[in-house]
């Protein structure tokens, strides 16, 4: 062999050593890098992931009844929304009343009234509405009046009642302060600050109400005789 021929082979195995060396040492860095830099691990958290079972508008009752504590053995279990029980001693109805007097006026009133049944036989009302009244001195421009009642009834039997009351209404709202009207003063025809009381009666599909009052005199004060009236309804 000769000596040409011996330098390219050692100089062929002295680049295989280092290439060699190289991919040792490279691999080497990789896994110390590796060790080093572990990934951070992210985990997705689902909130709803236990609550798949819940059931909107179901509230289970509170287990209060089968405790050991004296505190909790009379727990009234009607304070729990299922079990209230509706209230039947209120009752609101709204009303509308129309007269007309040919050659006097006419009345229209609106009312609202809450009744309470404060017993078996004892009933109580209080009412709140407009009245607008006429006559035939102003007949385009009624009187705008709010009004206010209150009332209390007793009845003997199913048919057969008695009964007092009191109603305050205001002065035209929507004429002067002067305003008078000698056909609606003091008249018993039309809505007055009154008080008085009253019979009941009722027979199948008719009913009678006989009443007497007295009427407030808002221009110089004071109560008026009384006055009677009667009502036939059908």
């Amino acid at each position: 062999m000769s000596l040409n021929q011996t330098i390219p082979i050692k100089a062929a195995i002295v680049i295989i050593h280092l290439l060699f060396c190289q991919l040792i040492f490279a691999q080497t860095e990789n896994q110390k890098n590796t060790i080093e830099q572990e990934p951070v691990r992210l985990k997705k958290y689902n909130l709803l992931d236990n609550s798949l079972n819940f059931q909107p508008g179901y509230f289970a009752k509170p287990n209060y009844f089968n405790s050991p504590f004296p505190a909790f053995e009379n727990y009234n279990q009607n304070l729990f929304f299922q079990n209230n029980t509706p209230v039947t001693n209120f009752t609101f109805s709204q009303n509308k009343f129309e007269s007309i007097m040919p050659g006097l006026g006419s009345i229209t009133h609106y009312t609202n009234q809450l009744r309470w049944k404060a017993g078996k036989k004892t009933t109580l009302d209080f009412g709140a509405g407009l009245a607008m009244q006429s006559t035939v001195l102003d007949p385009f421009i009624p009187n705008f009046q709010i009004s206010f009642r209150a009332a209390l009834e007793y009845s003997f039997n199913d048919w057969l009642s008695a009964y007092f009351y009191g109603q305050y209404v205001t002065k035209p709202m929507n004429k002067p302060d002067d305003y008078f009207d000698p056909l609606i003063y003091k008249n018993p025809l039309f809505i007055q600050t009154e008080i008085g009381a009253g019979m009941k009666a009722g027979f199948k599909k008719s009913n009678i109400d006989f009443q007497i009052n007295s009427i407030y005199d808002s221009k110089f004060g004071g109560i008026t005789p009384v006055n009677s009236k009667i009502k036939i309804g059908f």
